[in-house]
């Protein structure tokens, strides 16, 4: 999120004053430059110690996303409400292990945050199946790798039609293939299930 900043300083004019000189003898000249500051992606996450509700976990959410909307604020910057969204998991003991309640929606919780004028703006609820679209990777909180399998794929198909409409010899079209388009697929594979036999043609 980029949010303007003015600087301004004051640059003197002439020789430096004499001992005894008041500053106000002193001519300046005034500099106004706009500078960028940006603040990246920020995950929170919260979880329920007290009760193990749901209820318990969203409104942790809240308390923790509007410390961090107020430091965002104190440092100059701005927090875009708009891109932010939250998710809930819930997880039921079975056969010995935890899993997670699959089926639960929780669209009737609400996660509401204020900005530094006190005006409270409504945060997007995402279902814990539905990926974060977040630096490249399409994670989902249930572990669920479909969506980065689908978009990996469609990556793959779009990035090849195009080696394939072009006139390169044999060494270009594998130099592209090795240099350009691998990387580009396989970047995010370490966070992954995918296997080194999936990643190395």
């Amino acid at each position: 999120m980029g949010h303007g900043i003015e600087l301004i300083t004051e640059n003197a004019r002439g020789p430096l004053p004499r001992s005894g000189i008041e500053r106000s003898h002193w001519n300046y000249m005034s500099s106004k430059r706009t500078g960028d500051a940006y603040v990246d992606d920020k995950d929170t996450l919260a979880s329920a110690p007290e009760t193990n509700t749901i209820e318990e976990g969203v409104e942790n959410i809240q308390t923790n996303a509007q410390f961090w909307a107020i430091l965002i604020t104190l440092v100059g910057q701005a927090f875009a409400f708009h891109k932010c969204f939250w998710q809930g998991l819930c997880w039921m003991a079975l056969g010995g292990y935890y899993v997670i309640k699959t089926r639960d929606k929780f669209e009737d919780l609400e996660v509401w945050i204020q900005d530094h004028r006190g005006k409270a703006t409504k945060i997007e609820y995402r279902h814990h199946d539905k990926p974060n679209n977040g630096l490249g990777l399409r994670l989902c909180p249930t572990a669920n790798q479909t969506p980065e399998y689908e978009k990996r794929l469609d990556q793959t198909k779009t990035l090849t039609s195009k080696i394939k409409g072009t006139s390169f010899k044999i060494g270009e079209a594998w130099t592209a293939l090795k240099v350009c388009v691998l990387p580009a697929i396989t970047y995010p594979f370490a966070l992954t299930r995918d296997t080194k036999e999936t990643q190395v043609p």
